[in-house]
């Protein structure tokens, strides 16, 4: 971000102000909103919002995936791996044969194919590059795909690194992250991972080509864990193992596969040569075997009585509590802060299943073994070296932003974004699609205890994402 200097000519030069006037402005601002809860720069945004003036966007141009264009050169960037693909021939056209690989990169929702040329295809292999590492782009170029999209190439000048840093590392979204249960695929859309249990036996079927090749498909159906909503799945030219894999009744995850719509209206997922396949162990816990949790935060309530909230164990592991019908109701009856007993229906990876109001029992007794949100609440400073999700009192230094955004799959979806900040410094929270209603009606200069956000990287730019189990509330004091 821009600083302190750089702002002030900002808006010195939006407003037309003069230097003393707009320092007067700054200094009442920070008297009115109380001295030590923010910053000279908190208290700029505070005054340009008064002005009608919007810094949200200024210092924020650096390259990121969203902004490749067609015709870029020594571009480098930084991602997180979807899926890669086998190295494939080529001829070219001196008659000589090349080779290249493929790679699906992805930040947050932006993805992009890059396509690594001859001896940098290699890399792949050399570097046990695969889905969730973060890498190093460097020195790419961009041209148009098949498809119009920019596509990153790496040629002879270009390369690739793996990234070790942890610090950088926790600021990209994971696979895991970003990954759907079956249920959540209502539209086309592409680079989807989705989580889902195999429910009829995988079919392999060989054909011919209309060019001659071989070609092959496997077919099965997929259920989501939480319900009884199918697809059916067809992944082509995938390597012969993959069949082996796939067992019936087995929770899997198919990373990199596309939804697309059947002259039916149902949705299908394809997948190809770039899907991943990863087992999901699925334990299942028994009625008999309670467990107890903090309950942190709760979400907004979703459509047919479903509602997500924050967890954490005594061990400080963190949960996604879907709690749906009657522990829905039971979950909104009990106080963030409170200990709970679940006998959860079932548990898959760190997000915990209940279904019924027995299954979510308040206890009467604290233990302090357990983490409070009360330790969890951060300054604005301190929120660059964590990866979990964080609590935090700030004061809104700008009015909400909303509008449409196309995706890469010509899907519009409503994105948000608000800039908050304490006396620490200054940094804006995004929310998408739904979890957008979260910001109604705050306003700038709004005291705001916000709770269960995740820091991310967006593009260069760290931000606070609003997750399903997300709280804001205003504060009147």
């Amino acid at each position: 971000m821009m600083n302190f200097d750089e702002l002030f000519d900002e808006l010195q030069k939006r407003s037309n102000l003069d230097r003393s006037a707009l320092l007067k402005l700054i200094e009442e601002k920070k008297k009115k909103v109380g001295a030590g809860y923010l910053t000279d720069r908190g208290a700029i945004f505070l005054v340009a919002s008064d002005l009608s003036v919007s810094l949200d966007q200024v210092g924020t141009s650096d390259l990121t995936i969203k902004n490749l264009y067609i015709g870029a050169n020594e571009i480098t960037i930084v991602a997180r791996v979807l899926s890669v693909y086998p190295i494939r021939t080529y001829m070219r056209r001196d008659g000589s044969q090349g080779y290249y690989s493929r790679m699906i990169l992805f930040d947050g929702d932006d993805f992009t194919r890059s396509v690594l040329w001859d001896e940098k295809a290699n890399l792949i292999e050399t570097l046990n590059i695969n889905p969730d590492i973060v890498v190093r782009v460097a020195k790419g170029y961009v041209k148009a795909g098949l498809d119009g999209r920019p596509v990153l190439h790496v040629g002879s000048r270009g390369n690739i690194e793996v990234i070790d840093d942890e610090k950088l590392i926790s600021k990209f979204l994971t696979v895991d992250e970003i990954t759907k249960d079956v249920s959540g695929i209502k539209s086309p859309t592409s680079f989807v991972s989705v989580r889902g249990s195999v429910v009829t036996e995988p079919k392999l079927s060989e054909f011919i080509r209309k060019d001659g090749g071989q070609g092959s498909v496997v077919l099965f159906y997929m259920n989501d864990i939480e319900d009884d909503e199918t697809r059916r799945v067809a992944i082509w030219d995938s390597e012969s193992e993959l069949i082996s894999r796939l067992k019936l009744g087995s929770i899997v995850r198919l990373i990199n596969v596309k939804a697309k719509m059947t002259s039916y209206g149902e949705i299908e997922l394809h997948g190809d040569a770039g899907t991943f396949l990863e087992v999901i162990s699925k334990e299942i816990v028994p009625k008999a075997s309670p467990m107890i949790f903090r309950l942190l935060s709760i979400g907004p309530k979703q459509e047919e009585r479903r509602i997500s909230a924050l967890l954490v164990d005594s061990k400080k592991r963190f949960y996604t509590l879907m709690a749906r019908g009657d522990a829905c109701d039971k979950i909104l009856s009990i106080e963030p802060g409170n200990l709970i007993t679940c006998y959860p229906k079932e548990i898959i990876d760190s997000k915990i299943v209940c279904d019924d109001d027995k299954s979510i029992i308040p206890k009467t007794l604290d233990d302090a073994i357990y983490l409070k949100s009360q330790s969890l609440f951060l300054k604005v400073k301190e929120i660059s070296n964590v990866d979990t999700p964080i609590f935090l009192e700030a004061i809104a230094l700008s009015h909400v932003r909303i509008k449409d955004v196309a995706t890469k799959d010509s899907l519009i979806v409503k994105r948000a974004e608000i800039m908050i900040g304490d006396e620490t410094g200054e940094i804006k929270i995004i929310a998408w699609r739904d979890l957008t209603r979260l910001f109604e009606g705050i306003s700038s200069g709004d005291r705001l205890r916000i709770g269960g956000v995740v820091p991310q990287m967006s593009g260069t730019e760290l931000t606070l994402l609003i997750r399903p189990y997300s709280s804001i509330e205003k504060i009147f004091r």
